[in-house]
């Protein structure tokens, strides 16, 4: 606001200052009045070329996050979101801290949920894909030293129920998957992503190997390496994750769990069957979110996708602003030519002579604008690569493309006084004064 207000006094008193104090004898002096209208031409021709070329900054800026995002969505999360409803409901309840009871309750509700119709299976996790909650653990592998090789770096980590690869079509690669018998609490298995397993045993079998947690003295056997998927957002690197059996680490799962369910349609076609079975078990147990997969990947592109539309706002203000300025310019030089161009058009000058003189000025400022503009591009975007994905901070499609449309729009602004130029009355325009 302040800055809004400091260039509207800035803008407006130097003008001011300048009428205030007019020099009668050069005024009389049509010599004197031409150089002065020179001069204002070549400020306003200064500020139009800056517009041009900040109009160009802002809408590669944009440009690039808009090709950025569509590369993002394009991602394979690593599961099938397709038809998967997610459910989650908080097990803090006093009720459930007994873990014989909080097992029973959840395979009862997987049972139930299982047998409704367009339900083809269901799993249980503490964590969603893209959504919040899960565990980060440093890990010690089982007889090397810390700090040998990737040994005790942190790891994501989740407990899942017995069928959640099979429901949420993470492939297995290698290995098993757990088992409604899986002994408790010992020993306790896990199965890795294929990045756990290429950074702590790379060129190893990582079948049967041990690690412990820090922290925690049970070692963990791996049973099984899954295909990595997304965790946190489509756009990350591929992370170091282990799923834990929840019939293992069922203290991790009271805080939240969530149920995936697997349908064989629409999967808010079940939701309300899905909440009716959940009331009938336990009518007390609260719901606090049941939407389908491919929301909550969309809710987790929520940020990027404003800052793409806020940027691209004010690309599209700029492009804006740049066109009002070419006009303006035009605009003005048209009023102040005006005599020279009834000269011309006496002397035997045709409609479309006037037409191409004026439009080439505001080519000629566009290209200015435009030339000095796709220098500055190449250094902000070079900032901005780390918040691209799979687009180039110097894309040519980009550039050239926003440069084309921008001196589209600017030659456009200019065409509109240049009509209006052809349509000067000669007799009228030597009168002018």
């Amino acid at each position: 606001m302040l800055i809004t207000l400091a260039a509207g006094l800035f803008f407006g008193i130097v003008p001011a200052i300048g009428a205030s104090r007019p020099n009668l004898s050069n005024a009389l002096k049509s010599g004197q009045q031409r150089e002065g209208t020179m001069r204002r031409l070549s400020l306003r021709n200064t500020l139009v070329v800056a517009q041009v070329s900040l109009s160009l900054i802002a809408l590669i800026t944009a440009g690039l996050m808009m090709r950025s995002i569509e590369n993002v969505f394009g991602v394979d999360p690593g599961f099938e979101s397709g038809k998967l409803l997610t459910v989650s409901i908080p097990l803090a309840d006093r009720r459930y801290a007994d873990e014989a009871r909080g097992q029973a309750f959840l395979d009862r509700l997987n049972e139930e949920i299982a047998a409704l119709p367009g339900v083809e299976m269901t799993t249980v996790s503490n964590k969603l894909p893209m959504g919040f909650g899960g565990l980060r653990r440093t890990v010690l592998v089982e007889g090397r030293d810390v700090g040998e090789g990737e040994n005790g770096i942190l790891v994501g980590a989740t407990t899942v129920g017995d069928r959640y690869f099979e429901a949420t079509g993470i492939g297995l690669i290698r290995g098993r998957v757990f088992r409604s018998e899986e002994p408790s609490p010992t020993p306790r298995v896990a199965i890795i992503n294929e990045t756990m397993a290429g950074r702590f045993w790379p060129g190893e079998d990582s079948i049967g190997r041990r690690f412990t947690f820090y922290g925690d003295e049970l070692t963990v056997e791996v049973i099984g390496i899954a295909k990595d998927s997304k965790y946190g957002s489509l756009a990350e690197d591929p992370q170091p994750f282990a799923y834990l059996p929840f019939r293992q680490s069922y203290r991790d799962t009271t805080a939240n769990a969530h149920l995936f369910v697997r349908t064989s349609e629409e999967p808010l076609s079940v939701a309300a069957s899905v909440r009716s079975a959940i009331g009938r078990i336990d009518p007390n147990l609260p719901i606090t979110s049941l939407r389908p997969m491919n929301d909550i990947i969309e809710l987790s592109m929520f940020n990027a996708q404003i800052g793409v539309r806020l940027v691209s706002a004010f690309g599209l203000l700029a492009l804006l602003l740049a066109a009002v300025g070419v006009y303006g310019v035009i605009s003005y030089s048209v009023s102040q030519r005006t005599h020279e161009i009834g000269i011309r058009m006496a002397l035997g000058a045709r409609p479309g002579d006037a037409l191409n003189m004026i439009v080439r000025q505001g080519i000629v400022l566009s290209l200015v604008g435009l030339s000095i503009g796709l220098a500055a591009p190449v250094g902000v975007t070079r900032l901005m690569s780390t918040f691209l994905f799979g687009v180039s901070a110097v894309d040519p499609v980009v550039f050239v493309s926003i440069s084309f449309l921008l001196a589209v729009v600017a030659v456009g602004a200019s065409v509109i006084p240049a009509k209006r130029a052809t349509k000067i009355d000669p007799v009228l325009a030597l009168r002018f004064d």
